[in-house]
């Protein structure tokens, strides 16, 4: 494949595992701003300076940070208020999520990170039930979710019921734009990637019932990369699709192996080996970039255990 492929059709011709590639996140804090996104929303946007720096700093500390739009406004709905703003959190505990709508989002200068891991927000957020879907689309960052994410989301507003499409956002960078378009479902923090539309339809329709989608499933973002793919694995082989059924309570090492232990809430549990495997084929992270050789988490063993 040559230097101009779109990185996500190398991905895909190579067959690259989606499993084990979800960004990191602690919790998520997601602040809808219109305007111009830059390549670093968090520095060339038009959030106020202080709500930049409170942002980074909360980023820094181990949480995800997103801005959102609508997909009908894109880079000319401006700074127009109100904003609505998401704080999100899932643990062995289950998952939470909490919405504001601000008039003017210099509040958030003063967010902390014990307002979202510890689901107490100083300022006038309101717990709520209604789960959101976001759709990257983040066109500075990478052209693969710029076209195939945009493509997503309007298809998803348009086929979707008003209640839902209303939540359903386009996002900036998740992470992982080879595997476009990329979702991630809040407050689950769940990722998937590739799903065609039909997909994510049916993926849209289970975030109230808290489901996720077994075979697109990149990973559980408050995991590390290899209990994620432990966990999609365990998914696969038992088509269990309920997205707060599993844990996965440790791993270790063993040599080159990590080996996990996933747990299901109704007492059986599964024993997990995997190894992080360099491959000779190589494909691109990112449009434009050198082609480098694929990575990834491979199951060596799976079963049950008590």
């Amino acid at each position: 494949m040559t230097l101009g492929t779109p990185c996500s059709l190398q991905s895909a011709a190579v067959g690259e595992p989606l499993a084990g590639t979800a960004p990191e996140a602690r919790g998520w804090v997601i602040v809808e701003q219109g305007g111009p996104w830059g390549r670093d929303v968090l520095v060339d946007s038009l959030l106020p300076d202080e709500v930049k720096v409170a942002l980074r700093q909360l980023k820094a500390n181990g949480l995800g940070v997103l801005l959102v739009r609508r997909l009908e406004r894109g880079e000319r709905g401006g700074d127009a208020g109100p904003h609505r703003v998401f704080l999100a959190v899932d643990g062995p505990e289950g998952a939470s999520l909490w919405e504001a709508e601000l008039d003017d989002l210099l509040p958030l200068s003063t967010l902390t990170v014990g307002d979202v891991l510890d689901g107490r927000p100083s300022m006038p957020f309101q717990r709520t039930d209604r789960p959101v879907l976001l759709v990257c689309t983040h066109s500075r960052r990478d052209q693969c979710c710029a076209v195939h994410g945009r493509a997503l989301v309007a298809g998803l507003r348009e086929r979707a019921p008003v209640d839902l499409a209303d939540r359903i956002w386009e996002c900036s960078h998740v992470g992982g734009h080879r595997f476009a378009p990329v979702t991630l479902s809040l407050p689950m923090g769940v990722v998937h990637g590739r799903c065609s539309i039909d997909e994510a339809i049916t993926l849209a329709e289970l975030l109230d019932h808290g489901r996720v989608l077994p075979d697109r499933m990149r990973g559980r973002t408050r995991l590390a990369p290899a209990l994620q793919a432990a966990e999609v694995a365990v998914r696969r082989e038992t088509a269990d699709d309920d997205a707060h059924s599993l844990d996965v309570v440790g791993a270790e090492a063993e040599g080159s192996h990590v080996v996990a232990e996933v747990r299901h809430r109704d007492g059986r549990a599964w024993r997990c080996t995997l190894r992080r495997v360099v491959d000779d084929v190589l494909r691109a992270e990112s449009c434009g970039k050198e082609a480098l050789p694929l990575e990834y988490w491979q199951v060596t063993d799976l079963h049950p255990t008590s």
